[in-house]
């Protein structure tokens, strides 16, 4: 692994360097859906997670905390928000003393779309995104983990699709004169982007740094991002642990609003639950179920 290391540091860094140049550049990027955040713990915690990241979903939030997870970890989401649309997440993280592996689906749907031809309903039409993501992570030191997330995205809409691929990158370092802090790096969503018949949309790449304070029972986050199409946003979040049976949760993200929930942990299975209120939409349940072997 010593040479995949020497490999994979200045390329992180280089890749960190140049993005500046075409992530900071105004206008609207395609593939809105990826900027979803998935798992129902993440979202209470008011998305504030790069820094935390210790389950299935740190293939989304920060790859590199795949290290964290111990034992083979499946995870499955259902986000509800407006009426007949809905987001899926499934996810898999496996350790091993190669590294840490992680996979993941993420699919969400419109359900069906009025068509109207010369003011006349003529119909219905359909709209998906898709997602399928692998991710490897490993252990550079003691302190510090890295981890890469390969990304395929498929999008239908009505008759016309469009494939892409892109590529999530993050750092993970434990922070050793401060006991429980973690820091987090993610690079999200490198690629060329995704078109659609002649026009080619950019994704919507960020930047995110991430702290994480575990204290005792309790857990503190704070994530500054730096969307491609967007202003900076601040991400801020806690969890409260009951005994290692219930977690109250609640967060503040600058982008929507404050975020609220709680989870329920018996043996070696967990079962989240978050609400988010949206600005411009009606507000998201999700339910997020563990399970660890």
């Amino acid at each position: 692994m010593r040479g995949v290391n020497r490999i994979f540091i200045p390329l992180l860094i280089l890749l960190v360097i140049s993005l500046p140049s075409n992530a900071y550049a105004t206008g609207e990027a395609g593939a809105q859906f990826l900027k979803i955040g998935v798992g129902a713990k993440a979202s209470a915690m008011g998305e504030a997670f790069v820094g935390v990241a210790d389950d299935a979903t740190a293939i989304y939030w920060n790859p590199a905390g795949l290290t964290r997870i111990r034992s083979v970890e499946l995870l499955g989401m259902q986000n509800f928000y407006l009426m007949d649309m809905g987001y899926q997440y499934v996810a898999a993280a496996l350790p091993s003393r190669y590294g840490s592996l992680g996979a993941a689906i993420a699919y969400s749907s419109s359900g069906e779309i009025p068509r109207y031809e010369n003011f006349q309903h003529i119909g219905e039409y359909t709209a998906y995104d898709a997602a399928v993501t692998i991710a490897y992570a490993d252990r550079l030191n003691k302190a510090i983990s890295y981890g890469i997330a390969l990304k395929m995205i498929r999008q239908k809409i009505e008759e016309e699709k469009a494939t892409g691929f892109a590529a999530d990158i993050g750092l993970l370092y434990k922070v050793e004169f401060i006991k429980g802090m973690k820091t987090g790096l993610l690079v999200q969503n490198l690629g060329p982007g995704i078109k659609f018949i002649e026009e080619q949309d950019p994704l919507p790449q960020n930047v995110k740094l991430g702290i994480g304070y575990e204290r005792g029972p309790f857990t503190f986050a704070v994530d500054l991002g730096k969307p491609k199409d967007n202003d900076f946003k601040v991400n801020l979040g806690g969890e409260f642990s009951i005994k290692d049976i219930l977690a109250l949760r609640a967060g503040y993200n600058s982008a929507n609003s404050y975020s609220a929930g709680l989870g329920l942990r018996w043996q070696k299975v967990s079962i989240d639950y978050a609400y988010v209120p949206y600005k411009d939409i009606d507000d998201s349940h999700l339910i997020s179920v563990k399970v660890r072997f």
